[in-house]
């Protein structure tokens, strides 16, 4: 009977706790804003890990209002590779909390050797940052396969050499009709083949196998090129698999010494904590 006792008080005590106890006050969010040539990314971070995200168009931001009256924000930070809109300007600039630019002024923690770091774009230093940050000491390959492909080189010393710019992949299944006669327009969905059996299997295999054998030929020529790149990698069949997974998914590709991974928004947080105050900040 005592055990029952016992048992009911702590049930109450429980009850008790669960209703009453006060809540615990939400903390304060960083708000990632990444506005790329396609579509715009809106991200809730909170220590790196992220709270929610959502996909928007880049002319709008029609959703940035209601989005940000969802959680509670310390400071916010955009990246974009487009002019905006005087509207969208406006909209950002009624934000109420420290919103951060990150242009060519922006302090970084790595070393920026681009000889017109007024016209790199703010993705590809932004990728170089989080690669960097996720392989400390390394010398890493960042491929980012959007709109376009980019390929970034850091070293291990934290030192952004630069890097190349290619045609993404909507843009070469669009050139490919745009610019000829009778091509037709073909996209990922459909039969893929090794070698094409009809045009529109050609298209679709010549411009996905052909994005395949550029990034496998760059990260090629790295690992010959810099000895303390990558002495090993990934088995054959493990690096094409993420490669088409960057393909399909438009995601970001980091290849350091012996590792590859995708990865997603963290320059924005890290950039944050680099120091707002000395920051280009609206």
């Amino acid at each position: 009977m005592k055990k029952e006792d016992n048992s009911s008080s702590m049930l109450q005590l429980f009850f008790f706790y669960f209703t009453f106890a006060p809540a615990k006050e939400p903390k304060d969010l960083n708000l990632i804003i990444d506005i790329g040539n396609t579509k715009a990314k809106i991200a809730f971070f909170d220590g790196g890990e992220i709270v929610d995200i959502v996909a928007e168009s880049n002319q709008s931001l029609g959703c940035l209002k209601a989005f940000c009256s969802k959680y509670p924000v310390e400071q916010g930070i955009v990246a974009t590779v487009i002019d905006l809109s005087e509207k969208v300007l406006a909209d950002l600039a009624a934000l109420p909390f420290p919103l951060l630019w990150l242009n060519h002024q922006t302090p970084l923690p790595v070393v920026n050797l681009y000889e017109t770091p007024e016209t790199l774009g703010y993705d590809r230093m932004a990728a170089v940052v989080g690669a960097n940050e996720q392989f400390p000491h390394r010398d890493i390959l960042v491929i980012d396969a959007g709109t376009c492909i980019t390929y970034e080189f850091i070293d291990s010393k934290g030192q952004y050499h630069g890097g190349n710019i290619s045609p993404g992949m909507q843009m070469r299944f669009k050139a490919l009709h745009q610019f000829t006669g009778r091509l037709p327009l073909v996209d990922t969905n459909g039969r893929k083949l090794p070698m094409g059996r009809d045009t529109e299997t050609a298209i679709r295999a010549g411009v996905m196998k052909g994005m395949e054998y550029e990034i496998s030929g760059y990260i090629e020529s790295m690992n010959t090129h810099f000895v303390r790149f990558c002495s090993r990698w990934l088995p054959e069949r493990q690096s094409l698999k993420i490669i088409q997974t960057l393909l399909i998914h438009d995601m970001a590709m980091v290849t350091c010494p012996i590792r590859v991974s995708v990865t997603a928004g963290r320059w924005g947080e890290l950039l944050l904590d680099f120091g707002m105050e000395h920051r280009s900040i609206r």
